[in-house]
């Protein structure tokens, strides 16, 4: 293209931070919120501390909780949950062999 074409603009740093923090809608912002408080609350509960943000354990701290969260979590009204549309297995398998990586 011709010198001083429109067809690329310098993006300051703050649009760059501005996209990248918008890049999830709205929607998804919600259920990764509802996630986290849901995992902090099994944490209080059972006596484990993951911080918020969850940036203060580390991997295979994390994949430990989750691996016991998983079996723990039932609905309010106490009955066992499908996760991703499976039964927990399958999802603990895919923790365990996570931490056998990490």
């Amino acid at each position: 293209m011709a010198e001083g074409s429109t067809r690329f603009a310098e993006a300051t740093e703050d649009e760059i931070q501005k996209t990248l923090n918008d890049r999830d809608s709205k929607n998804t912002k919600n259920v990764i919120r509802t996630a986290e408080n849901l995992l902090h609350e099994y944490c209080e509960a059972v006596g484990c501390t993951v911080g918020s943000p969850l940036t203060n354990v580390t991997v295979y701290e994390l994949c430990e909780i989750l691996r016991k969260f998983y079996c723990a979590t039932r609905k309010k009204d106490g009955n066992g949950i499908s996760l991703c549309g499976e039964t927990a297995e399958p999802n603990l398998l895919k923790i365990d062999d996570a931490l056998v990586h990490v």
